[in-house]
């Protein structure tokens, strides 16, 4: 069974089966006495976990995943080596696989210690703030609701030292998914903006200092461009604004209008009745 999981890893077999394999290895699993043998973490590291990176792995990614938790849940040292093998296996551009990746971490970070957090919180956040500016609006609202998994809570939220070093790049992906097209990821993303303005007013004054002068910088790079080009700056008026009379030709306007077709029963075109019979 292992060989034909090796040859799904390496492109060269076909997924048919794969999932009722996954569930037997995961039956087998569950009755692993602990600690765990050096063979079966080896066939954790070379058979199972590659199987994250085949394209098509939501056919079986539950029958994977639930393997894999019975791993960590036999021994809480593999997590931190699990998590990271996971993470560099992320999918890029398959939703479903993404949301699938997100369950699982969502899973396996709650069985975390605060000393483990520690060795794979800058990845996993990384990938977080990837999937938060996700236009799919399935993959973003699940990658918001990983925030409330209590161990992330507890880790980021109540500790000060993390909140540092990961609330200021988190607060640039909520501010991108403030402006998503779902209503839901707007909305989600505000509520957490507000919490966090609430739970670290420093942090939040220094990300909106961060945006003032990305908008600054944006606007002074437009005008070099346009100095570069001799192209004078657009001037913008406002749809309310009076469009100047002067500019306007009048006598131009007379002979255009002049040379169109004239409508039956028209105020103008009675005028002209009355011109030509006198």
């Amino acid at each position: 069974m292992t060989s034909v999981l090796f040859d799904v890893t390496h492109g060269y077999g076909s997924q048919i089966g794969v999932s009722e394999i996954l569930e037997i290895f995961g039956s087998i699993a569950s009755g692993f006495a602990c600690p765990l043998k050096r063979e079966h973490e080896r066939l954790l590291h070379k058979c199972f976990l590659p199987l994250h990176g085949v394209a098509g792995s939501e056919k079986y990614h539950e029958q994977l995943s639930f393997l894999v938790m019975q791993f960590i849940q036999k021994d809480h040292h593999l997590l931190p080596a699990v998590l990271t093998a996971i993470l560099r296996y992320w999918p890029q551009r398959s939703a479903s696989r993404q949301i699938h990746f997100l369950s699982e971490v969502a899973d396996i970070i709650s069985f975390a210690k605060p000393a483990q957090f520690q060795a794979f919180y800058p990845p996993l956040f990384e990938r977080i703030s990837f999937c938060i500016e996700s236009s799919h609006f399935q993959v973003a609202e699940y990658a918001m609701g990983l925030l409330n998994v209590q161990t992330i809570y507890s880790n980021v939220f109540e500790n000060p030292k993390l909140r540092k070093w990961i609330l200021p790049n988190l607060l640039e992906s909520l501010q991108k998914a403030k402006v998503s097209w779902n209503n839901t990821v707007r909305q989600i993303s505000a509520d957490i903006m507000d919490f966090i303005k609430s739970l670290d007013i420093e942090i939040y004054r220094q990300h909106e200092m961060r945006i003032q002068l990305q908008i600054l910088d944006d606007k002074s790079e437009l005008v070099k461009l346009h100095n570069v080009l001799n192209i004078p700056p657009p001037v913008l008026i406002h749809k309310y604004d009076e469009v100047p009379q002067d500019d306007v030709d009048i006598e131009e306007e007379e002979r255009k209008s002049a040379d169109l077709p004239l409508k039956k029963n028209s105020p103008r075109s009675r005028c002209l009745d009355i011109e030509r019979e006198a």
